[in-house]
């Protein structure tokens, strides 16, 4: 069973709308619950307006059916964390599981590149295929896409980097370094783009009462900055050769930039050629969805142009501005709310995550693939319940 009809049997959608019956009973449609609905309701709309223009034109198969039902994983989800998460302890166990989930995944994601034959052969058996050799030497751990693995590991990467700059713990410090090595080994372009971006903003997003923090911050980056500096220089012919891919890549695009004719090679230029392609394919501005772009040679992986064709340009720019307003939310959060560093820790990560998510989700839609729908969309929840929660804390 391929493409969407895995959304049916094996999304966690089904588990959250057994845990979402307990909750609907003391559900209060309070203003965050009511803007969840109605982008959900929206994008369902959307999406159903764009099937039956396929259905009309014979584009359109069961599975497309079935995928009409993903704009509304958000509410669920969002419900399900809204309500699931009614204590400061429960917040905290949940930053534990992602930071912990993110380690295990990283030395996953060295034993992948690095590891003896055997767990290779293991790993290439269950989450590797042989239509896709390009991924044969990039981590993917247990998520099979590298741009989806990468775009996952970006949060306990930020936590970890947030709680070192807090807390100036060892353990901390390892913890980044090593969700950031599983990045660099998952080639994914993008998200490495993203990530170096995510760095250098992301004194910015540290709480303006730590001034401890941005002395930490400048002297990892100095100290950090030197050592990937000699360690570049001294490996770099072995360095070059098990990352071709990534650097071969970023070269290209700083050499070569961005052809706007539409005839560039290369996975950016591809990305560009989509997006140049939804708007071709339609007479004026795509202000509503086209169609779902079944038919089209190339598939649409960049969320510019598979939103602008399936939902719209409007459906788009609104949920761009949702990201960067539930960012600012959590930055605001971080600043001025949070008492403790892990708290603190949290939504600077959350912050600055959703702030570079337009950059890493270029490659492709991931947050709406399995299981990073779940985490991406709980999110929004944990931004949007804090105030609550310190309130009921605090009585």
């Amino acid at each position: 069973m391929k493409g969407n009809e895995i959304h049916v049997i094996f999304s966690p959608v089904i588990l959250c709308l057994l845990w979402s019956s307990f909750y609907f009973k003391k559900l209060k449609f309070n203003k965050h619950v009511k803007v969840a609905l109605f982008f959900s309701l929206s994008g369902f709309i959307l999406l159903v307006q764009s099937l039956l223009k396929d259905t009309i034109f014979g584009n359109a198969s069961f599975s497309d059916i079935i995928g009409t039902f993903r704009p509304l994983y958000f509410f669920l989800f969002f419900i399900f964390f809204y309500f699931y998460i009614d204590s400061l302890n429960k917040l905290n166990k949940y930053i534990n599981l992602l930071c912990f989930f993110g380690l295990i995944l990283a030395v996953h994601a060295f034993l992948e590149v690095f590891g003896p034959d055997f767990f290779q052969k293991i790993n290439f058996f269950l989450y590797k295929r042989e239509d896709k050799l390009i991924i044969l030497d990039k981590a993917v751990s247990t998520f099979g896409i590298t741009y989806l693995f990468s775009f996952f590991m970006l949060i306990p990467t930020l936590i970890f980097y947030y709680l070192f700059l807090n807390k100036r713990n060892i353990v901390f410090l390892v913890g980044f370094l090593l969700c950031s090595s599983a990045i660099f080994l998952s080639q994914s372009r993008t998200v490495f783009i993203a990530y170096f971006i995510s760095i250098a903003l992301s004194f910015i997003f540290i709480p303006k009462h730590d001034n401890a923090s941005y002395r930490t911050f400048l002297a990892l980056i100095a100290s950090t900055g030197f050592i990937l500096f000699v360690l570049f220089v001294s490996y770099f012919d072995v360095i070059i050769t098990q990352f071709n891919y990534i650097f071969k890549g970023i070269l290209y695009l700083l050499e070569n930039g961005v052809d706007l004719s539409g005839n560039g090679t290369g996975s950016i230029n591809s990305r560009f050629n989509q997006l140049r392609l939804v708007f071709v394919d339609n007479d004026g501005l795509p202000l509503l969805g086209i169609g779902l772009g079944r038919h089209i040679d190339n598939q649409l992986e960049s969320i510019y142009a598979y939103y602008t064709y399936r939902y719209g340009l409007i459906f788009l720019i609104s949920f761009m501005c949702l990201i960067m307003l539930t960012s600012y939310k959590a930055r605001s959060i971080a600043n001025n709310i949070c008492n403790t560093y892990k708290e603190s820790s949290f939504y600077s990560a959350v912050a600055l995550f959703l702030f570079v998510s337009p950059i890493s989700l270029i490659a492709a839609p991931s947050h709406e693939l399995i299981r990073m729908n779940v985490i991406f969309f709980s999110l929004f929840a944990l931004v949007f319940i804090f105030e609550k929660l310190k309130y009921s804390n605090s009585t």
